[in-house]
């Protein structure tokens, strides 16, 4: 009878195992790829109403949208973060050595266009990269932000592949280029 008790507490430990392990790996899979990130899998969702579009530094507007086809990076940055300045010249370094391969966009966090020209001006504007204007801080409550900066990832199929909240560093900024190459 003890025996019997054994084995059976031996399977349901395996099985309790197995169904932790698959729950892990399926939340770590499906949220990667943005299907419980709010993003879904299409750009179109970071993109804002008609009401408060995204512009460039000089005013024109851009729909992130148009960026699908393309390996895709998106940080947002404020002249308030100290992190921002090296995160956007490290960007500027990955956009020099990958050319055409890759569209990076630094999205600004609720700044006037002229509070934006002056920090770009003052750290010396990061050559290659997309700035982008969000006065109305769209696209960090679409990506659920709380760790400034944040750096979103996309192949070109425009599927979410990595988020970094905080930090990022150039060794983990090089490993998510080349997860998005592919």
């Amino acid at each position: 009878m003890q025996e019997k008790l054994k084995d059976n507490w031996k399977t349901l430990s395996l099985l309790v195992g197995i169904l932790i392990i698959t729950g892990y790996l399926t939340y770590s899979y499906t949220t990667s790829r943005g299907i419980f990130s709010g993003l879904s899998d299409d750009l179109k969702m970071i993109d804002p109403d008609v009401a408060s579009p995204y512009t460039d530094i000089n005013g024109e507007i851009i729909e992130l949208v148009s960026f699908k086809g393309k390996p895709l990076i998106i940080n947002s940055w404020a002249s308030w973060i100290p992190f921002s300045q090296s995160e956007l010249l490290l960007l500027s370094e990955v956009k020099k050595k990958k050319g055409e391969s890759v569209e990076i966009l630094a999205i600004n966090r609720m700044e006037s266009l002229s509070t934006m020209k002056a920090y770009l001006a003052f750290i010396g504007t990061p050559e290659g990269l997309v700035v982008i204007a969000d006065q109305s801080d769209h696209f960090y409550k679409a990506v659920e932000g709380y760790a400034m900066p944040e750096t979103l990832f996309y192949n070109r199929d425009g599927i979410l592949v990595g988020h970094k909240r905080g930090v990022l560093s150039n060794d983990e900024l090089q490993e998510y280029v080349e997860l998005i190459l592919r």
